[in-house]
């Protein structure tokens, strides 16, 4: 009972003495720590608030407990030092280890970062070991060096690292790597000063710092001080700082926030007026501002463990909002409690499963309304008495119990908006009562109360196929996806407790809670991962699906609780219209479920094919009522008397509040005018002597219409006749909307012979969108010659000007219908020839054709003549100047010359297209490789160069290996260009470097030249030896010093593309010249990380480290000698193997051979 009392204590602690946070928000999370009495306790971050007892005894108190990732359990030591594990708001424990053997002791549980393993410390025969068991208890462990111990262990989130602070000999703290079991000190800075010890530290939630207690001991003085510290171990970390220091205080380790902006710890010290010591629980911000003292506690409720936790929030779900009954009246709060709020006068609540609806009782008469009180609507109008209202799922349906006259209590149904619909579905005798719909809303739970215990059954939507659970108990409610419901029955010790079950016969029963004074009428969260339910001492709690993590809702005495979702806004959309032109329409804004506030839409009209003189332009707020579907405005067009498609124009929702806009609407206006006339003009016209004149007829509409107006248009012969008279024609015309005019012309051929006047037709047919048959028009043709007319000519198309063809083609017309034609070159005699004419071949040179007409005997006086001049021959192309054929410059220039001084350029690049291009060509921005430019030249003429000028070149602009000098004298001096200097590595891993020993020097330069990598990490050495070499350079002369970088730095470099290092010169006089290079990626890329590495053999077991750019297959084989001494199966990472014996060995895969060296102990 003590412990019901204080889960229950939980609650209350939470509820009044947290923050009220954001609706959705979740609550800080406890501080767990042990007492000096053995308790395990759990404090809320804020000041003055009361500690909660998790565990009122059998806690080891020195042990550190930690908070499970997901936040609802704490891993801690029992005072007979298994590890177990509790729920967060207290509860039966758990062991999940215990130890065995002489010497039981285990300490510093830690939960890994994933919440699949955990780590501790625990003692063996020969000292102790850090323990990485899984929850599957499967274990790795890793010895500390020299028999030391430790006092707390903190994950890096990574879930690979470990910070310790242990003992051997002298105080330290060390990172451990947990798969390879390495030791790296975490501030060798203080590793040699036996005046500095480090304890507990804290990896920051990024992994980047870490919290620790030091402490510092003056020897002068004989005083210590302790100082709370955080610091950097990767970039990015927080700077190193001191937090606080204190003299006559003691620090208990900390611990960071769950956001890694604050830290937690204990200070414990005697103060002035203090009968004993006591201990403060402080809070600080992580720059050391804000420092905050939560609690000051005493002895046997003080802190004493080594350090604290700070747990995450695991308070259960905040989403949606619950229902419930206070004082008469129904209220409505957000799920964490915040913002309660009274809706409307009633009792017994109930919420759909869609959120948009709630049912409710008032005067024993069912109503309705949205979830804001608002569209409230009268269900029950019979008089008689109804109970228990509960909303279909999707806030259409009601059900409830009404009592008949006869005192039977039937269940029933009725439309939600009390059009009525009312149906009986369940009448057993006596009471059936607590109805709940199911998810899907073809089921509905209730309770059947006859003469014995009250037992829950499930009857169909429609009345039937009713089935008793065999389950007693009362007010089931379904969790959301159907598969449970939860009730409430009478517990062992006699009080109302809440239950769940599966809605079949028979199903597995479970007690849920276990409040002191009772618990009744739950409701599942929308999301079925939590359940809140009536406490009978007051106020409304809820709780995880399983039970766990009980949280107070409401303080007042709240009853009736029912859970629902945030209602997502409805969605708004128009019905397509059709109006007739000239006519109005009322449009209806319709959506798909009620909203709970009055949902507004703003409607825009848009253009379409109709504009802005075919309707009325609408630009309103149309508001549907809460609670309501529907809202209806006024759309108007305008009457015109144009022939025109139904045209149409579009009418665009916006949300304005409470809704969502759905697609545009589409109105169609239908057209009621008739299509337009077609006329066309006569044409009277001379026929003309020579060549044609057009006949233009005029085709007309009687009105503009909307539509595309098409006709076809052809002449038909009369007393003239196509060709002899006119060229025949046959055209579409499309007459564009409001176009009224086109033409047709009708070529018509003139002659010098007397004639009569001629006539042709000009017929219309193949309407469309034009009123019908059309006239059709005449032409004539008069005659406009007389007798003896001498005939004419003309040149219609040949060469004229320079030309590059030596046989050009002419072709001319007469003034005699079928008439003859004479010809000649350059003066030469007349000869017969017809239309086109190909002159004879003619040399490059000026040339002048002629042609004449004949009628008989007559001969055209004027004969027409085209003069031209022929040139064939080609320019030749030269290049004058251009790039080297190996060059760097990637914008190379081209000096162009032909021996036409006006002749064009054509260029192109390698096979590309030949392009107009000027003197001198240029390009810009090539990548490095090798071309062709070729260039030709063309004259006016239109001879092109037939064997164009080329040039080969290759553009480079990789910079060959640099090679950096130092001179040696006594001592190196720097190199020359200090700075960074960039050295391509070879496939086979080989950098090269250039050493210069002054002329002067006494003797060769000699030393060691060494390659180091920067560390990275701000607690460990500052860099790491790579790779380094001897050299001996003569006096006045420089020596390149090839050095070979191992697999794992090649790796790095071939993965980054390239790595930064620092090259050390070292003379035998020990002096030192620093200086950055970074090294480029070669082709190849090593597939082994530990070549040319000591390699740390422990029980016969040797780890290591593979990458693989894909899935690796094959065996792993390690030689010593030339004899096999192990092998193993490859995987891509830390690969095992189990070796016969130590020295130097060569791996093997595939192809790849490897050396490395085999040690016993030491680190790798």
């Amino acid at each position: 009972m003590a412990t019901l009392l204080r889960t229950l204590a939980a609650g209350l602690v939470l509820a009044g003495l947290i923050p009220a946070v954001a609706h959705g928000a979740a609550r800080p999370g406890p501080l767990l720590y042990a007492t000096d009495g053995g308790q395990l306790v759990s404090l809320p971050p804020t000041p003055n608030a009361a500690p909660f007892p998790v565990l009122e005894t059998g806690v080891f108190k020195y042990a550190t407990p930690d908070v499970s990732p997901d936040g609802k359990t704490v891993l801690y030591v029992t005072s007979d030092f298994r590890i177990a594990r509790v729920p967060i708001g207290g509860g039966e424990p758990e062991t999940l280890y215990r130890p065995v053997g002489d010497n039981p002791y285990t300490d510093s549980p830690v939960w890994r970062p994933d919440g699949r393993a955990y780590a501790f410390t625990r003692a063996t025969a020969g000292g102790y070991e850090i323990v990485v068991r899984t929850v599957s208890n499967e274990e790795s462990t890793i010895p500390f060096p020299g028999g030391g111990y430790a006092s707390r262990l903190s994950w890096n989130p990574d879930g690979h690292e470990l910070a310790v602070a242990w003992t051997s000999g002298s105080d330290r703290m060390s990172l451990v790597d947990v798969d390879t079991g390495v030791f790296s000190p975490l501030r060798p800075q203080d590793a040699s000063n036996p005046n500095i010890a480090g304890y507990a530290p804290d990896f920051s939630p990024d992994g980047k710092s870490i919290v620790f207690r030091q402490h510092v001991y003056d020897p002068e003085t004989a005083m210590g001080t302790s100082r709370l510290m955080v610091m950097p171990v990767e970039a990015g970390g927080v700077p190193e700082r001191v937090l606080a220091t204190a003299n006559a205080e003691t620090f208990r380790g900390a611990t960071w926030s769950p956001s890694g902006t604050q830290v937690a710890w204990g200070a414990s010290g005697s103060r002035t007026g203090e009968a004993k010591p006591g201990t403060d629980t402080v809070v600080a911000n992580v720059d050391g501002s804000g420092t905050t003292v939560l609690r000051r506690t005493y002895s046997p409720d003080s802190p004493v463990s080594q350090a604290m936790d700070w747990g995450t929030s695991a308070e259960p779900s905040t989403e949606g909002r619950v229902f419930f009954q206070r004082g008469g009246q129904v209220w409505r709060a957000n799920a964490d409690g915040s913002e309660p709020t009274a809706l409307v006068d009633g009792a017994e609540v109930s919420v759909s499963a869609d959120g948009t609806r709630i049912a409710y009782l008032v005067d024993n008469d069912v109503y309705t309304a949205t979830p804001s009180g608002k569209g409230v609507r009268r269900v029950t109008t019979t008089g008689a008495r109804e109970w228990y209202p509960a909303m279909s799922p999707d806030g259409t349906k009601v059900a409830f119990s009404r009592v008949d006259e006869l005192g039977s209590w039937n269940l029933w149904t009725a439309n939600a908006d009390g059009s009525g619909g009312e149906q009986m579905v369940a009448m057993t005798g006596g009471r059936n009562q607590d109805a709940a719909w199911s998810p899907d809303g073809t089921r509905i739970a209730f309770t059947s109360v006859g003469r014995s215990t009250p037992d829950l059954r499930i009857v169909d939507a429609d009345g039937t196929n009713e089935t008793d659970l065999r389950t007693p108990g009362r007010y089931p409610a379904w969790s959301p996806d159907g598969q449970h419901l939860l009730y409430t029955d009478t517990a062992s010790n006699y009080t109302a407790q809440i239950f769940v079950t599966e809605p079949r016969i028979g199903g597995p029963r479970r007690q849920l809670t276990t409040d002191a004074r009772g618990a009744r009428r739950a409701s599942y969260s929308p999301d079925g991962t939590a359940f809140v339910y009536q406490s009978d001492a007051g106020g409304l709690y809820k709780a995880f699906e399983d039970g766990t993590g009980v949280t107070r809702v409401t303080a007042e005495n709240d009853q009736e609780p029912a859970w629902g979702p945030l209602p997502q806004p409805p969605k708004a959309t128009v019905a397509d219209l059709t109006i007739a032109e000239g006519a109005s329409a009322t449009a209806t804004l319709t959506l798909n479920k009620v909203s709970e506030e009055d949902a507004v839409v703003r409607v825009v009209s848009h253009h379409g094919t109709a504009t802005a003189a075919d309707y009325t332009a609408v630009d309103r707020e149309v508001t549907v009522p809460a609670g309501q579907l529907t809202a209806t405005f006024a759309v108007a067009t305008t009457q015109d008397s144009t022939d025109e498609p139904d045209e149409t124009f579009t009418l665009a929702l916006t949300t304005v509040s409470n809704a969502t806009a759905g697609p545009a609407a589409t109105v169609t206006i239908t057209d009621d005018d008739a299509p337009p006339a077609l006329s066309v003009t006569d044409v009277d016209m001379d026929e003309g002597d020579l060549g044609f004149t057009d006949a233009v007829f005029t085709v007309r509409l009687s009105a503009e219409s909307g539509w595309t107006v098409n006709v076809r248009a052809r002449t038909v012969d009369g007393t003239a006749v196509a060709p002899a008279d006119f060229t025949a024609v046959e055209q579409r015309l499309a007459f564009a909307p409001g176009e009224t005019v086109k033409e047709v012309r009708v070529p018509v051929f003139g002659d010098t012979q007397r004639e009569a006047d001629e006539r042709f037709e000009l017929a219309l047919d193949q309407l469309e969108h034009v009123t019908g048959p059309a006239r059709a028009a005449h032409a004539t043709l008069r005659n406009d010659d007389t007798d003896g007319e001498l005939p004419d000519t003309r040149v219609e198309t040949g060469p004229t000007g320079l030309v590059n063809v030596s046989a050009p083609t002419f072709t001319f017309i007469g003034s005699v219908p079928g008439g003859r034609f004479e010809c000649r070159l350059d003066g030469g005699t007349w000869y017969a020839c017809t239309t086109p004419h190909r002159t004879r071949t003619v040399i490059d040179g000026e040339h002048r054709f002629q042609v004449r007409a004949l009628d008989g005997a007559l001969v055209d006086p004027d004969p027409a003549e085209r003069t031209f001049t022929v040139d064939t021959a080609a320019p030749s192309t030269t290049i004058v100047s251009g790039p080297k054929a190996l060059t760097s410059d990637r914008s190379p220039v081209f000096v162009l010359a032909s021996d036409d001084a006006e002749a064009t350029f054509e260029c192109r690049l390698d096979s590309g297209d030949w392009a107009p291009c000027a003197s001198p060509a240029k390009y810009a921005d090539l990548a490095d490789g090798t071309y062709r430019f070729a260039v030709r030249a063309r004259d006016r003429a239109g001879n092109v160069d037939d064997t164009p000028a080329t040039r080969t070149f290759t553009i480079d602009t990789v910079a060959p290996d640099t090679v950096f000098t130092a001179t040696l004298a006594s001592a190196p001096a720097p190199p020359v260009g200090m700075g960074t200097s960039t050295f391509a590595v070879s496939p086979s891993g080989v950098a090269s470097l250039g050493v210069t020993c002054p002329a002067g020097a006494p003797s060769a330069c000699e030393g060691q030249l060494a390659i180091d990598r920067e560390s990275g990490r701000a607690s460990a050495a500052a860099t790491i030896p790579i790779a380094s070499t001897r050299y001996s350079v003569a006096p006045g002369q420089t020596k390149l010093v090839a050095v070979t970088l191992p697999d794992a730095a090649r790796w790095v470099i071939e993965r980054e593309g390239k790595m930064a290092a620092i090259v050390r010169l070292e003379p035998r006089r020990g002096a030192t010249t620093r200086r950055p290079i970074t090294f480029r990626a070669s082709r190849n890329q090593p597939r082994f990380l530990d070549a040319g590495l000591s390699v740390q053999v422990r029980r016969g077991v040797a780890k290591l480290r593979v990458r693989c750019a894909k899935r690796c297959k094959g065996t792993l084989t390690v030689a010593v000698g030339g004899k096999r001494v192990g092998k193993a199966a490859i995987r891509n990472g830390a690969v095992k193997v189990r070796v016969a014996k130590r020295g130097t060995a060569v791996v093997k895969f595939k192809t790849k051979r490897v050396t490395v060296t085999l040690t016993s102990g030491g680190n790798r």
